[in-house]
């Protein structure tokens, strides 16, 4: 958004609340767009949230927001249960301004209802700007066309992790390996995240295990917290595994995440990896995760097998495990090397492409012709 909102073509200003009705993510103050705050750059003014049962929303000021002179294009967050778009959307489209919905689109193949009701809200745009090129695909088999379908992918706070992945040197990373591990020498295995069901940490576990049989040893580091943290624990000390699997726990510093990203020699999520995936091989580290797309989020797509990582048939250990010897085996070979994984995130999934596809896009700029010209302009 503070990339967006530095564009020299486009004069942004931002509409939103600060409450959520997710507790678990990250929200804003209004101190955070103050003169003062971390956001001050941006030009913010709030509406108001009102949360409905079920995940719906009323956003109060939405209708006057999107009637009145002086915007030309209104990006909203595309997603249906936030019923005010339904109707704000109609009212800019009616005063002759572009609307464009900013959302993942569909992610898995669906023909139920909510659907059906998904792909009618998101006709009343102008275009859709979406994650990945899945989404797109799966928007242009229900009847949407290519030139309207804007790939964006996705980005996190890619400056700060750039110029974090700078200061690495081979001696923080040793210095790492030592503290958290008997065998520093081992290669080791790295999972960052939340410790939730979906994300299926116990398979990266019982891969480890597996592993050992077949007489490779690894070290296998897990950072983050959850409720899945306690039974995790316990699988390890059952399979005899604690001096191999260490638990960090929440890590709030990046440059502590940062260290243990590029200290690993593979990222694996056996679940659900998500953006994940972004923040590994933006460190230049490949990853792993599995390989059913309906149950993955469109930073899958950024993992190229025998490239920047591996998949893995979903819920298999043994193929888990596979993989796993593959990335450390091909690492050694000159394979899966950093540069080829910064050069994907540097391409693609960083806020300068956001930003140029945004840009032309809100000009009406076809979006096979916009996404060529953030390609190109971050290619340099």
């Amino acid at each position: 958004m503070r990339e967006l909102c530095q564009s020299e073509q486009l004069e942004c200003v931002v509409f939103s609340d600060v409450e959520t009705n997710e507790p678990a993510l990250p929200s804003f103050s209004a101190e955070d767009f103050g003169v003062a705050g971390k956001w001050r750059e941006i030009a913010w003014k709030r509406i108001k949230n009102i949360w409905l049962p079920k995940g719906i929303l009323w956003q109060r000021g939405v209708m006057g927001i999107s009637g009145r002179p002086g915007f030309d294009c209104v990006i909203f967050l595309g997603n249906a249960y936030y019923l005010s778009t339904w109707l704000g959307a109609i009212v800019a489209r009616i005063t002759r301004k572009r609307v464009l919905f900013w959302t993942h689109g569909l992610i898995r193949d669906e023909s139920d209802i909510r659907s059906f009701i998904r792909v009618l809200f998101y006709h009343l745009s102008d275009g859709l700007l979406l994650y990945g090129k899945r989404a797109k695909q799966m928007l242009m088999d229900r009847g949407f066309s290519r030139e309207n379908l804007y790939v964006i992918y996705n980005s996190l706070d890619y400056h700060e992790q750039v110029a974090l992945r700078e200061t690495m040197t081979d001696e923080k990373c040793v210095s790492l390996r030592r503290v958290c591990f008997s065998q520093p020498e081992l290669p080791m295995v790295v999972s960052v995240g939340r410790l939730t069901a979906v994300k299926k940490i116990e398979l990266l576990i019982d891969a480890a295990e597996v592993l050992r049989h077949r007489g490779v040893e690894i070290n296998v580091l897990v950072v983050g917290d959850g409720p899945m943290r306690a039974d995790l624990e316990s699988r390890t000390a059952s399979r005899q595994m604690t001096e191999r699997v260490v638990f960090m726990g929440d890590v709030y510093e990046e440059g502590e995440v940062a260290l243990a990203m590029v200290a690993a020699d593979v990222c694996v999520v056996p679940g659900a990896i998500g953006l994940t995936a972004i923040h590994a091989m933006t460190y230049g580290t490949p990853v792993i995760t599995h390989d059913n797309p309906d149950r993955q989020m469109p930073e899958y797509e950024a993992i190229v097998p025998g490239v920047s990582g591996e998949v893995f048939m979903e819920g298999d250990v043994e193929d888990l495990a596979t993989k796993i010897e593959v990335c450390l085996r091909g690492r050694r070979d000159g394979r899966y090397q950093r540069s080829v994984c910064w050069d994907i995130i540097d391409k693609y999934y960083n806020p300068r492409f956001q930003r140029m596809v945004i840009e032309m896009a809100v000009g009406g700029v076809a979006a096979s012709d916009a996404e060529r010209g953030g390609e190109a302009a971050c290619a340099h």
